[in-house]
C-alpha cells in the first residue's frame, strides 16, 4: 500500500531533537598555545614598561656629584679639630705644673741678650744638669706633638675615597648644603679666633666662680 503525504501541520507536530543555541557554539574558542606566538623584544630605548630612570638589576646607583667636596670638607674639618685639640690636650697631659713659667723667663732673659750670645746661653740654661732641662723637654715635646697632629695632604687624599664610600652608602651622612657651610666658616674662622680661646676658657671660668659664690 502506498505512503501517504504528511500534512505540513502533522510534520511540524512531531518531536524534534534539540539542537541548543547556535551561539553558544560560537562562543567557544579553541585554548591558544603560547608557542604559537614569538616573543620579539623591543628596541632598546622603548621599553615601555619600565619606568624612565629605572636602574638596571644590579647596577650600583648614581653618586651624587658632590660627595667627594663634602668628603674633602669633613677631612679638613677634622684635621682642624685634631689640631685644636692637641693645643689644649697635650699639653695637659705631658707639661708639669711651673713648666711654661720656666719656659718663658727663659725666653724673656735671651730677649735681653746679644744676638751672638745667645746659642751659648741657651745651651747653658738648659743643659742637663739644669733646672731648664727637663721642663723645656717636656715643652719641646709638646710643641713636636702639636706640629704633627693635623693630617697631612697625603693623610688626607687616602680618607677623602674611603670617606665617599661611606656617605653614599649611609644616606644620615650626606650633609646638606647649610651644614657643609658652617663646616666651611669653622675651618677659616678657627685658625683667626683660636688666640683668643684661653683668654675666653678664663673669663667663662671667672664668671662661674663667681656665680657659686
Amino acid at each position: 500500500m502506498a505512503k501517504q503525504p504528511q500534512d505540513l501541520t502533522d510534520i511540524l507536530a512531531e518531536a524534534t531533537e534539540p539542537v541548543g543555541n547556535p551561539l553558544d557554539n560560537a562562543s567557544k574558542t579553541p585554548p591558544i598555545n603560547p608557542d604559537d606566538f614569538d616573543v620579539v623584544d623591543p628596541p632598546p630605548g622603548e621599553n615601555l614598561m619600565e619606568e624612565e630612570g629605572s636602574e638596571e638589576e644590579g647596577q650600583e646607583p648614581a653618586k651624587p656629584k658632590n660627595l667627594k667636596a663634602i668628603a674633602e670638607t669633613m677631612v679638613r674639618f677634622f684635621s682642624t679639630l685634631l689640631s685644636f685639640g692637641a693645643k689644649k690636650l697635650y699639653p695637659d697631659a705631658i707639661l708639669k705644673e711651673g713648666d711654661l713659667e720656666k719656659v718663658a723667663n727663659m725666653n724673656q732673659a735671651l730677649d735681653l741678650v746679644p744676638e751672638n750670645q745667645k746659642e751659648a746661653t741657651f745651651l747653658e740654661a738648659t743643659r742637663a744638669d739644669s733646672g731648664l732641662y727637663y721642663s723645656f723637654k717636656r715643652y719641646t715635646n709638646v710643641q713636636e706633638l702639636i706640629q704633627d697632629a693635623p693630617l697631612t695632604e697625603a693623610e688626607q687624599e687616602l680618607l677623602v675615597q674611603p670617606l665617599v664610600e661611606v656617605i653614599a652608602k649611609h644616606k644620615f651622612l650626606q650633609v646638606g648644603p647649610e651644614a657643609n657651610l658652617v663646616m666651611v666658616l669653622i675651618l677659616i674662622m678657627v685658625p683667626r679666633i683660636e688666640p683668643l680661646f684661653p683668654n675666653l676658657v678664663k673669663v667663662l671660668d671667672n664668671k662661674l666662680k663667681d656665680a657659686q659664690s
